[in-house]
């Protein structure tokens, strides 16, 4: 489900927080202080002015350079559960926003790059590029649009869950996603309509013994066309109800000489019916209850079909002018594409603290469960993660970060089962 257009009120945005944690407290300056509070927006996320760039404008453009370098150390750069390998990594993140801000239209392209480099194994060396442009087109009219389609070329994780085993290298992927709603304000009732196609491609890579495997047997698009409406019952009440049509679809299917016989063909499509209630109890409290009915089919016959209860609730609440919190929990099938892993449902919770103990100093606290049941000949597993972050933000240029991670995945079989421990420091430059 797309987090576009989830709001309280037709005119009133709401967002899903998600960040780690640490220290830095000797650097702070300014002494915390009560700013003025905005529904369901966190310290973290409330605006700074005397911390933030202006950009450099050129008319009713703006164009914000950035440059992020971050140094960590893993003590399990590969995610193995024996044989673990500790490494220092060094990551430098270039980027550009070039924004078009006029009194209804707003365009912004958003492109950068991510050199990450290895102090000790220089294998596990990548290089990602990436570009986002997104779109909102009658801003504040009563037929309003809006668009956004992100390119990225990265290499996998080797947390994924659907990472390959037993590979030299890092298996490299590229990913186009396009994403479009159109929303019609009808007074207290907004009618909407959007659709989302994602396109992954994978490439080659070298296992353990040196041999080139090719991976284009994971290429896969998905669908999503969704349909619904939301109602204002009062300023502070809105009810959602909404229909999601989902496809996904293999680019090798049974019959293919790419297609492994002992493989699942993930090939399946499936819908959602969903409704939500949200209420804004106070301006410092927020809660959302959005549950409903999902079923996807797969095509191949050695996966079991999925249905039952979707979940996708939250809870905001600003405890005091320095703190705020966020729970949330969710019930979804993840877009998995490993051949021995197919239809796994994903259950999860949340929370994140983020507390503001000077005004240019955020201290934030995070953790996330999940637990992972496969519909194929899968192997059940649950991941747990934590994380503490410090954020100083020095002046309108520099702002310092810094923590520590935890990430765990439990489960019966070795190759998914693994810890790792992760230091950071960082520092992001941005006019």
């Amino acid at each position: 489900m797309s987090t576009e257009g989830m709001r309280l009120s037709r005119k009133r945005a709401l967002s899903l927080g998600a960040s780690a944690m640490a220290a830095f407290a000797c650097l702070a300056a300014a002494p915390a202080s009560a700013q003025d509070d905005v529904q369901n927006q966190s310290v973290l996320e409330r605006e700074r002015p005397e911390y933030e760039g202006d950009g450099l404008r050129m008319g009713t453009l703006i164009v914000r350079p950035e440059l992020n370098t971050t140094a960590s150390y893993s003590d399990n750069i590969l995610a193995e559960d024996t044989d673990k390998i500790s490494d220092g990594i060094f990551l430098i993140r270039p980027e550009v926003l070039v924004r078009l801000d006029m009194p209804v239209i707003d365009l912004r392209l958003r492109t950068g790059l991510e050199l990450e480099r290895f102090a000790d194994n220089s294998s596990e060396n990548t290089d990602a590029y990436f570009a986002t442009l997104r779109g909102i087109l009658g801003r504040g009219r009563s037929t309003q649009a809006q668009f956004r389609v992100t390119y990225r070329s990265d290499n996998e994780s080797r947390r994924a869950l659907d990472a390959a085993d037993s590979l030299a290298t890092r298996l490299g992927r590229d990913s186009l996603e396009g994403f479009a709603e159109i929303r019609q304000d009808l007074g207290a009732l907004d009618a909407l309509v959007s659709g989302r196609v994602r396109k992954l491609s994978y490439g080659s890579a070298r296992d353990d013994g040196g041999t080139v495997v090719d991976f284009s047997f994971r290429d896969q698009t998905i669908y999503q066309i969704t349909g619904g409406g939301e109602y204002a019952i009062t300023p502070n009440d809105l009810v959602i109800a909404r229909a999601t049509y989902d496809k996904r679809e293999m680019d090798v299917r049974p019959g293919d000489p790419l297609f492994n016989p002992a493989g699942f063909d993930q090939t399946s499509e499936g819908y959602r019916l969903e409704a939500g209630y949200g209420r804004q109890v106070s301006e410092l409290l927020y809660l959302r209850v959005f549950v409903g009915y999902l079923e996807q089919n797969f095509d191949d016959a050695r996966v079991e079909d999925i249905s039952g209860l979707s979940v996708n609730s939250d809870a905001f609440w600003n405890i005091t002018p320095l703190t705020s919190i966020r729970v949330a929990a969710s019930r979804s099938i993840d877009e998995v594409v490993a051949p021995d892993l197919a239809g796994n449902l994903r259950t999860q919770v949340s929370a994140q603290v983020d507390h503001e103990l000077k005004r240019n100093f955020i201290v934030s606290a995070s953790a996330r469960y999940a637990d992972i049941s496969p519909r194929g000949i899968g192997i059940s597993a649950d991941e747990f993660e934590a994380s503490l972050t410090g954020r100083l933000f020095v002046n309108r240029l520099i702002t310092v970060n810094g923590g520590f991670s935890h990430y765990q995945r439990n489960s019966s079989s070795a190759n998914q089962r693994f810890d790792e421990n992760v230091f950071f420091v960082g520092l992001r430059f941005r006019i």
